[in-house]
Order: structure tokens, then sequence, then C-alpha cells
């Protein structure tokens, strides 16, 4: 009887999927009748799986209850934890419901999955207390937080991420600039120290918090890496969850955000990645009509994927007709900065100006936001360096203090040694020998504690030297990340209104305009390319910048490159791509920085060639395993004794030349990043080439 009851089961459970989708009521009301039927806690733990996976949310806290005391029955830990987890997650309001999951947690044997639930939930509570907490209470923590950070390590890996997502939580809830985002990397890489066995909330946990916070930023290559981690982990627990038999377990939805998000940061995806995904995302809708419903009520998919496809004409009419839309009440400034580069690319200027006027708006204030929040990250600064002097004054005055004392002891020990050695003489000879003695050591030990007082002097002084020069180039880099961004909008504004301002002007000034528009554009582009240069720089100086090595096209970035630049290329000099390879060749590089390169070469190469043509090309050494980009042009060439000056900073052929100096430096810079070399080829006398010899990786 007992076989055929399990047997009965198998086949229930075998059809399940098919029947709820059917009626899932019959499905619920054959689950509780097979939990009924069970004979021990271990028998229904597997049912109330399945009812806990189909319930709504209130009904998923019945269950929740029933798992844990079946679980609890049979000393089950691994569900007990599991659930407790899944209880917090409910509870996230309620610091008090969490305390108990905590003393719940507390109460079982000790391991890694034990560890990181309790892990699990303090960060929780301490997330919602900061929400509590008023703005001067947070500054006090986040003091007391920094300075501890800076200051102790525990053992105990989960302590060390408790205090480390402590400071991240608090430093978010006041700024979510460079600051905030450089602890969110040290604690992605303390979290992937973990122990496998416990390591499964948290790192959900803070890869979903930090793609919000990098697409936020914009930060679109950070943003798509954090997902693609979250992604890893929804297909792990998808797998895991179809092995333990939980096949009612649906992650749809943790999908669908994440192929959305992923998608939202198209600027940092190839054409394929932005198929795939939106493909994706159809699919999902095909399958789930929640998922439909935010599709269709949003429209934010579909947008994303118009526009990083630069379908512009096409997504032109439908952020028109989401803009306003409830669902993207938080994506609206996006949204205007995505339905202005639309309206700009067909020329749509009724739309752009009514949308640019919004958009600067948002923009100032946003603006604003970020200067607040760089502000608060300075002030941070200063108060936890303000903490570590009055700590190194006391640490200093606790040492003065030593030596008085030890100086002390020395003197009494001193005093009793010489007592004892006239005691002990014997004749005057011995006496004498034994005095000179100790005269030698006493000023031995005085010249050591005198080089040693120096010692310590000079390397306080080192000290205090390197911690000043470290807090001058933060500030530095800091300084020149800020202005860079304040200059280049209202620039972005300027070019954007004398754009419009040619076109609505009448047929007599039209030309004039135009031409005043072009010199507004050409000098706008000049102060932003110094303004991107320097920030360049300052970044790869301080190794900010990381190279995103991915397959590419060769061809693709030559014609890009030369795309861009053949608008300044003077009247009557002809500039083109030509490669003898007769098949494109993919190349693992940084897309963007090899472009720049490229486009840097091509930029200098027009400012100098007054006639004949410009030419970049590529060839492959296999031999070396390189390949050999190269620059040509027929302009007035390089002195050999300058070949390799030009390349430093700020050096330039021509001091009236147009230009900073600083555009092959950064080449160089780049070029070392990636493992290769710049060089202008010496040989050439019809002009200038440069060359880029990149490696084959």
């Amino acid at each position: 009887m007992t076989k055929i009851k399990i047997i009965l089961f198998l086949i229930v459970i075998f059809f399940l999927p098919t029947m709820v989708k059917a009626d899932p009521t019959a499905v619920k009301d054959s689950l509780l009748h097979e939990l009924s039927l069970a004979k021990t806690p271990q028998d229904s733990i597997p049912l109330l799986y399945h009812l806990y996976d189909l319930a709504g949310r209130t009904d998923k806290r019945n269950y929740n209850n029933l798992l844990f005391n079946a679980a609890k029955r049979c000393n089950n830990n691994k569900v007990q934890l599991d659930i407790i987890r899944n209880t917090c997650n409910i509870y996230t309001s309620s610091d008090s419901a969490m305390a108990i999951c905590q003393t719940d947690a507390e109460l079982l044997p000790e391991s890694d999955d034990q560890k990181e639930t309790i892990t699990f939930i303090k960060v929780n509570r301490i997330s919602r207390n900061a929400r509590a907490s008023s703005e001067a209470d947070k500054q006090k923590m986040l003091q007391k937080l920094i300075g501890e950070y800076k200051q102790t390590s525990n053992a105990d890996i989960y302590e060390n991420v408790l205090r480390l997502y402590t400071l991240c939580i608090y430093l978010g809830s006041s700024t979510q600039g460079e600051l905030y985002t450089e602890y969110l990397e040290k604690l992605e890489k303390l979290i992937k120290q973990l122990p496998s066995e416990g390591r499964h909330a948290l790192p959900n946990l803070f890869y979903t918090q930090s793609a919000i916070i990098y697409t936020q930023n914009e930060e679109y290559a950070k943003a798509i890496a954090a997902d693609k981690e979250l992604l890893k982990i929804i297909e792990q627990l998808t797998k895991d969850y179809k092995a333990q038999g939980r096949i009612f377990r649906n992650f749809d939805t943790n999908y669908y955000n994440c192929y959305r998000r992923i998608l939202s940061n198209y600027p940092a995806l190839s054409r394929d990645e932005v198929e795939s995904y939106y493909q994706k995302i159809l699919e999902l809708c095909k399958i789930n009509t929640t998922i439909d419903n935010d599709y269709h009520s949003s429209g934010r998919p579909l947008i994303y994927y118009l526009m990083a496809s630069q379908r512009y004409s096409e997504a032109l009419p439908y952020l028109k007709k989401y803009i306003n839309a409830p669902d993207n009440t938080r994506s609206r400034m996006q949204l205007l900065k995505l339905l202005t580069e639309a309206a700009t690319a067909v020329g749509d200027n009724t739309t752009l100006l009514q949308t640019t006027t919004e958009y600067n708006k948002m923009l100032e204030e946003y603006n604003h936001l970020k200067a607040a929040e760089k502000y608060k990250e300075l002030q941070i600064l200063y108060d936890v360096n303000e903490l570590k002097n009055q700590n190194a004054q006391l640490e200093l005055e606790k040492r003065e203090a030593e030596i008085k004392s030890s100086r002390t002891v020395i003197h009494i020990t001193f005093i009793a040694i010489s007592v004892l050695l006239f005691l002990l003489a014997i004749t005057c000879w011995l006496y004498y020998r034994t005095k000179r003695l100790a005269g030698s050591l006493q000023r031995s030990k005085q010249k050591l504690q005198e080089e040693q007082h120096v010692l310590l002097q000079t390397q306080k002084e080192l000290t205090i030297a390197r911690d000043q020069a470290e807090g001058a180039n933060r500030m530095k880099t800091l300084f020149i990340q800020n202005m860079s961004h304040e200059i280049r909008t209202p620039l972005n504004a300027i070019v954007g209104f004398s754009h419009i301002m040619a076109e609505c002007a009448g047929n007599s000034g039209k030309e004039d305009m135009a031409n005043y528009s072009q010199i507004i554009n050409a000098n706008s582009e000049l102060l932003l390319t110094l303004v991107g240069d320097v920030l360049d720089i300052a970044k790869m100086e301080t190794g900010e910048i990381k190279m995103n090595l991915q397959p590419c096209s060769l061809q693709s970035v030559c014609n890009l490159a030369i795309s861009n630049v053949e608008h300044r290329a003077k009247q009557g000099v002809k500039m083109y791509f030509h490669t003898d390879t007769p098949s494109d060749i993919m190349l693992l590089t940084d897309a963007t920085r090899l472009e720049q390169v490229l486009i840097n070469f091509l930029t200098n190469a027009s400012k100098f060639t007054n006639e004949g043509e410009i030419v970049l090309s590529y060839s492959v050494d296999t031999s070396n395993q390189e390949v050999i980009f190269s620059v040509t042009d027929t302009g007035i060439g390089i002195p050999k004794d300058k070949a390799e000056i030009i390349f430093e900073r700020f050096e330039k052929l021509d001091s009236f030349a147009q230009g900073t100096g600083l555009g092959l430096h950064i080449c160089r810079l780049i070029a070392n990043m990636l493992k290769g070399k710049v060089m202008v080829d010496t040989s050439y006398t019809k002009g200038a080439r440069f060359l880029f010899i990149h490696p084959i990786r």
C-alpha cells in the first residue's frame, strides 16, 4: 500500500507543471491532500515548498512558519536557515521581526551557512536602521566606521564583510559618488572570498544593489558586470531548485529585471549582445503575463533596444508615448535624455526644444545633487583625517609618557647598580675601571637614544608628508573630475542651443547663423577635447581606467575612426582607410581605447596636412604576433630629433597650432596599458607616419 502511494505521488509531481497552467487551484488542492497523508515532518517539507512557491505574498508567511516548524522537528538545519532568510526578506521593514530571525539563526549549530545567514540578517537590520537615522547621526556613524575600518581587521571574514557592508550602507545613504563605489569594489572582493557553503544570500543582495547604483551613476560596464554576476547566481539557483524537485520555483521576473537593466546600459554592449538580451525579454513576455504587462506599460525595453540599434525615427514616437507613463517616473530623466538624442538625430527641432528645456532643468537639479554628494564626500574625508590626527596626538602623548617612565626606571636602575658596584669594589683600580666602563655605556646609550629619536621623528615627518601627498592627489582627481563634468554640461547646452538658433533663423541670416554655429561647435569641441584629455590623463596615471578587453572588428574600428575625424580634414585633402589584409581581423582589445588612439593620430595628421592625403591602415605581423596600425600623411613631417619628444605631455612642434599637446601623450599611455607601443616611422620622408604596434593576445 505504501509503495502504491509513493508511485501515485510521483505521478502527480511529474504532471504538476502541466496541471498548474490549466488549474492552479486543483494543483494546490492536490498538494494539500498529499500533505495530509504525509507521516513524517521530513516527508512534508517538499510538499510545503511546492505550496510556498505557488503561494502569494500573504500565504507565503504561513507556509514559512509551517516549513520552519517541520524542519525544526526533524533537525534539518539547512531548511531552517533557508526559511529564516526568506522570512527576513518578507519583514525587512520590521526590526523586531528580523531580531527574532537573528535569534533563531544564532541558536542553530555553527557553520558557514549559519554565519552567512546571521550576517545577512544583520545587514538588513542595519540598512533599515540607517534609513530611519537622521543626517547628523549618519555622519557621526560614518566617521566612526571609516576610522575603525582603516585601523582594524578581524580574523573572521563574515565580521569583516559585515563591517564593510555597514560602512557602504551608511555611505550610500549620504552619497553614491566615487567614494561609495570605491568601498563597493572592496566589498565585492571580500564577498568573493567567502566559503562556497556560505556564499548564497550575500552575493545576491550585493549584486542587486550594486547593479542599481552603477546604473544610476551611468557606469555602464560596472552595472552590466554586476548584473551578469547576478544572472550567474539566478541560473545556479534555478539548477539547484530543479535538482531539489522544486518545479514551481519561478525566476522569470528576476531574469527580466536583469535583462532590462542590462539593456538600459546599452552603450557598453555590442550589437549582438543588444539583440540577444532583447530577444530574451521577448521570450519571457510570451510565457509570463506579468512581464508582458510591464513590457507594454513602461515601453522601456523596446525604447532601449531601438536606441541601441540607432533606430531613432522608430524610437521617437515610443519615447513620446511612454515618457509620462506612471511606471517610468523614476526613469524620466533617462528617457528625457534619450528623447533629446533621438530628436537631434532625426532633426525634430520642435521636440528637441521642448525636451531640452525640461532635461536641462532636471540635469541642473541632478548636478546640484551630485555637487552636494561631492561636498559630503570631502567633508567625510576631512572629518576622518581630523579623527586620525587626534588619535595620532593621543598616541604620541602615550609614547612620551612611556618614555618618561622608562627613563625613571633606567635612572633608578643605574643608581642601584652604581651603589652595588661601590659596595663590592675591593680596590681603587677595579673601582676606577668599573666607573669608566659605566660612563662609556651611558654615552653609547644616550647616543643610541638620540639616533632613535631622530629616526622616529623622521618617520613621523615622512608619514605626514605621504598622507598629505595622497590627500592632495585625491583632491586633485576629485577637482578635475568635478570640473570636467561642470564644464561639459554648459558646453553641451551651448552647442545644442546654437544649433537650434541656426535652424530657426530666417533665410536672410541663416547662412551667417550656420557659420557662427559651426565656429561655436568647433571651439566647444576643442575645449571638450582639452577637458577630456586632462581627465583621461588623471585617471590613467592614478590607475582608475581599466582596459575592457573584448574581441572587436578592426575594420569596424578603423571605419568608425575615419568617420569621426574626416570632417576635420582640410579642403583638398583626402582621408580614407586602406588595408592589404584580405579579410577582417578580430582582435582582443579595448575597442574604445584603440579607437581613441587612431582618432588622435588622424586628428594630428589633419592639422598639419594642407594637401595630398591621409591614410589609415593596418597589417598583421604573424612572426611577432603583432598588428601594426599606421596613419600616413603628406604634411609637414616630423624632424628625427623630435620623434620621441612629441609624445611628452604638452609638447607641440608648432606652438601656434590648435591643440593642447596631450593627444600623443594619451596615445602612449593607452599603448602601455594595452602592452603595445606607439612611435614615429622616421624612415618615411614624404610627410609623417605614426605607428601603433598592438600585440595579438
